[in-house]
Parts: structure tokens; C-alpha cells; sequence
């Protein structure tokens, strides 16, 4: 059975200083034995450009580790999803990471698999 680490953001602005508090309080990633870590952006979720930039590394970090990367943004093109789209957050996020609901198709896409 694979293992997942599953990293829940709050439902507020996210700023640097608050991406390292949500990340330091989860699981550490990098050394976990879980094979694929889900993170998780509920409705309300909004995330500056500072904090972006560090998540697009990270998530290109973990997915260069082996890990498998899933994100699951609730409210789809409509919350946060939509504006990193539109800042282009998903064409520098490496090919391997699995972005719910796909920003091919969002209306279309399922949700992660549980």
C-alpha cells in the first residue's frame, strides 16, 4: 500500500511566513517514507507571489526526489487554481506533478484519487 503525506492549507492568504509555519507544522516531506504527498487548497485559500514561487520549487524538488506530487484545488479555475494559472505557476510545474482538477480540462477533470 503506497503511503501519503497529506499537507492541508489554510483557508486565507498565504504568505511566505505562513507557508513555512503550515509546511514546518506538517509532515517533513523530504525525509518521509510516504511515496506521494497531497496538498490540499480548500475554498478561500490565496496564495501570494512569494509563497508561489517557493511551492513551484518545492513541488519540482519532490517530484525530482520520486515522490508523487498531487495537488487538489477545491474550487478549481475559480479560486486559487485560476490565478496561478494565470500568473503561468503551471507551465514551469514539472510534467510528473498531478494537478487536480487538470488545468487542461478543469471543468472536465475528476478529483485525486483517495
Amino acid at each position: 500500500m503506497t503511503q501519503t503525506a497529506t499537507i492541508d492549507f489554510p483557508a486565507k492568504w498565504i504568505s511566505s511566513s505562513t507557508l513555512e509555519s503550515t509546511l514546518r507544522s506538517g509532515p517533513d516531506v523530504h525525509r518521509l517514507d510516504a511515496q506521494q504527498v497531497h496538498y490540499r487548497f480548500p475554498a478561500g485559500c490565496k496564495i501570494m507571489i512569494d509563497a508561489a514561487v517557493r511551492l513551484l520549487s518545492l513541488f519540482n524538488q519532490l517530484d525530482t526526489c520520486c515522490k508523487r506530487v498531487l495537488l487538489n484545488f477545491e474550487e478549481g479555475e475559480f479560486g486559487v487554481m485560476g490565478y496561478l494559472n494565470r500568473m503561468g505557476f503551471f507551465d514551469h510545474l514539472a510534467p510528473g506533478i498531478e494537478v487536480y482538477p487538470d488545468t487542461a480540462n478543469p471543468i472536465l477533470s475528476p478529483g485525486p484519487p483517495m
